[in-house]
């Protein structure tokens, strides 16, 4: 517990592993004090979010009101976003392929965006939303749902997931046209942009295991040339300095940033 906040991950269990990642949870008692960035971590997710709805600013000033269920899809920008109230939020990470079998169509359809669950499947999302409400687990429960969702799941394209596994270890990727087609289909953004997502997530790692070491070091850490190229991909994929992003207050943001592209992340905060 810290800052009236808890953030719990779980190891799915080995029936969905193939596809899925964490199963985890995040509440707080307080509304967001300020908006903040969801950061890409190369990884799409389900949300149900049980608490007051998430208010997103979209470009322009626009503030529209998130669903209490949805599919996320890749990022490769910052979604700001704001909680006017006390949060309580239920989701399942997949593998950055792996929700493809989940979703039933081309993962690019949601990148940069959202598909509210009500439209995609409203029966079945009324009934989670209702049964997690009143769980004693809940992170059990939804866990259960998604395993009988993928029981019979076709297994992840071997192509497309040995090239996500080279990209995690810094490796090269060597995908045909036909290849970065089902990379894109699966994934929903191409392989390169995945690589600078988690070469700019590594940042945060850097940060944390050398937190004396400062942004230049972390930069170098992570595998950029210099500082101004890491400043870019802050621009990029934060919408903020480095210097503003350290100045953040306790949040959800801050909660994700340095667990969730991480393939062993686990615990809770």
């Amino acid at each position: 517990m810290s800052d009236g906040f808890t953030y719990e991950e779980r190891e799915p269990s080995p029936a969905i592993r193939p596809w899925v990642r964490r199963i985890w949870t995040y509440t707080r008692s307080e509304a967001d004090a300020e908006p903040q960035p969801i950061c890409a971590d190369g990884c799409p997710e389900l949300i149900f979010d049980l608490g007051p709805p998430h208010q997103e600013r979209r470009a322009g000033g626009e503030v529209a009101l998130q669903p209490e269920a949805m599919f996320v899809g890749q990022l490769t920008r910052p979604l700001w976003i704001q909680a006017p109230g006390p949060t309580r939020v239920f989701a399942v990470r997949f593998e950055p392929d792996g929700a493809f079998e989940w979703l039933g169509q081309p993962i690019q359809a949601a990148t940069d965006s959202h598909l509210d669950l009500m439209d995609l499947r409203p029966d079945w999302t009324r009934r989670m939303l209702a049964t997690l409400d009143g769980a004693t687990d809940p992170l059990a429960l939804l866990e259960a749902a998604i395993v009988d969702d993928l029981r019979d799941a076709t297994p992840p394209d071997a192509a497309v997931r040995a090239a996500i596994t080279a990209l995690y270890a810094d490796q090269p990727v060597r995908l045909d046209r036909a290849g970065q087609r089902r990379f894109l289909k699966r994934v929903g953004i191409p392989a390169r942009t995945l690589r600078a997502i988690l070469r700019f997530r590594k940042v945060f790692d850097a940060i944390e295991a050398d937190r004396h070491g400062g942004w230049v070091s972390a930069a170098l850490a992570a595998g950029y040339f210099d500082q101004p190229q890491m400043a870019h991909d802050f621009r990029r994929f934060l919408g903020l300095t480095a210097t503003e992003w350290a100045g953040q207050k306790a949040g959800l943001a801050r909660s994700l940033v340095s667990h969730s592209y991480k393939p062993d992340a686990g615990g809770a905060v």
